[in-house]
């Protein structure tokens, strides 16, 4: 879906697609805004198995060993992105806090209840294309995550820096629309300067992290799930909606836990409603699994794009009908998605 891009003072358009203005990533259409994303996972999967098909026969302890000693860096195709747009993204900004945490894993007091993951809203490389603040420009609409739902702003409005600049200092998404809808609000509507979506009837809890302790000790698996979705039809804008399963490997190597390169996989298995047909519809299967890699982290998505609904509530699923699995050195653990 292409939308046209007009003149407005919060951001800019420097004429390269995406750009960024005011730290914001803005893209302009859907198609380039998942397009980005496709495109980054799969350079990223390609400059890993630069280094990990050759050094394959390797065991896992070696090719870390090997990774660490040579420099290669896991990340590189986001970072080369991000620098060529002169953008700190919400990716720089989790690993700076990731990389303290975990070398600070020596210490007395450290613990995995202070694991940063606990706190984010976006995963995968989804992060690359957010600011710090939850933030990405998609046509002249701002989406930004906040816990409890997602607001989307027309950045045209003249209360859009308002808006943005209290929902950054802390101001709930349910003040926000008394402030700023006034006797427009219409939660999980159109308003005159807000969009809101929160928990529908069937779906929206944005992430979930667990840690898994595996049979050896020094092995720990930490499972994502993650859930996003709006669909206000409309305006530019349309359903959308991701279930989203990440499997991470840590090993404690001498007295620290680090981010290793160990043999997993992560999956989606259950079933959900059929997103045309609404919660009502009979349940279809889904069984999808990444392939079995030796990498740091591992990710399965199943998209959905009914474009003709306007409720995050017919786009999903029911508590305990979905799973996440993740899979590390023959050790299997599940949980449900929730509400």
């Amino acid at each position: 879906m292409e939308c046209e891009l007009e003149p407005h003072g919060l951001y800019f358009d420097n004429g390269v697609s995406p750009s960024t203005g005011n730290n914001m990533m803005h893209f302009p259409s859907w198609d380039s805004f998942e397009y980005t994303i496709g495109h980054l996972d799969n350079l990223v999967e390609l400059h890993e198995d630069s280094f990990v098909i050759p050094n394959d026969l390797l065991s896992e302890d070696a090719l870390n060993d090997l990774e660490e000693s040579s420099g290669f860096e896991e990340d590189q195709p986001l970072i080369d992105y991000e620098n060529s747009h002169n953008f700190f993204s919400l990716r720089a900004f989790a690993r700076i806090k990731e990389d303290n945490w975990l070398d600070n894993s020596d210490q007395s007091g450290w613990t995995w209840d202070d694991d940063p993951d606990n706190d984010w809203l976006i995963h995968g490389t989804e992060q690359t294309v957010y600011n710090q603040y939850y933030e990405v420009m998609i046509c002249s609409f701002i989406f930004k995550y906040m816990e409890g739902g997602v607001i989307v702003i027309d950045s045209q409005n003249q209360d859009a820096s308002s808006i943005l600049n209290s929902a950054n200092n802390g101001v709930p998404i349910e003040e926000l629309l008394t402030q700023f809808a006034g006797s427009n609000e219409k939660p999980g509507g159109i308003t005159d300067h807000v969009i809101y979506d929160n928990s529908g009837e069937c779906v929206f809890k944005v992430a979930d992290t667990k840690r898994f302790i595996l049979s050896n000790p020094r092995y720990r698996v930490k499972g994502i799930q993650h859930m996003s979705g709006y669909s206000v039809g409309g305006n530019g804008l349309k359903a959308y909606f991701k279930y989203k399963s990440i499997t991470k490997n840590y090993k404690k190597k001498g007295s620290k836990w680090k981010k290793r390169r160990i043999k997993s996989y992560a999956k989606i298995v259950g079933e959900r409603h059929d997103p045309y047909l609404g919660c009502g519809s009979p349940l279809i299967e889904v069984d999808k699994r990444s392939t079995i890699k030796k990498r740091r982290r591992r990710k399965v998505v199943i998209r959905v794009n009914p474009e003709s609904y306007n409720s995050p509530s017919q786009l999903g699923t029911e508590i305990q009908k979905l799973e996440s699995v993740h899979w590390q050195r023959g050790e299997t653990f599940r949980y449900y998605y929730e509400n």
